[in-house]
């Protein structure tokens, strides 16, 4: 199920959003940060071709990891690096 609000009415439900999108970019960069260079080629090619970046947390309810996830045009994931809330990167 899925709930579009255009036009929230709620402030702070606006502030939140806005702090979590703020705060979830500061994440990816460091995410992206860990990638070793001599992957970046690679992806850099992969998004050329069409793949999608994504940020993805979970798992519910425990919300205490962080993946950057490459999908490519044809729907295979990547995990490309995680993060979890014991600040170890894999």
């Amino acid at each position: 199920m899925q709930t579009t609000i255009n036009n929230p009415e709620d402030p702070q439900m606006i502030q939140d959003f806005s702090a979590f999108a703020k705060a979830s970019l500061k994440i990816m960069a460091h995410l992206v940060d860990t990638i070793p260079e001599t992957g970046q080629p690679v992806i850099d090619a992969a998004l050329r071709g069409g793949a999608k970046m994504h940020i993805q947390f979970g798992p519910v309810p425990a919300f205490d990891r962080v993946e950057l996830v490459m999908v490519e045009r044809e729907g295979t994931r990547h995990i490309l690096t995680s993060l979890s809330l014991n600040m170890t990167t894999q």
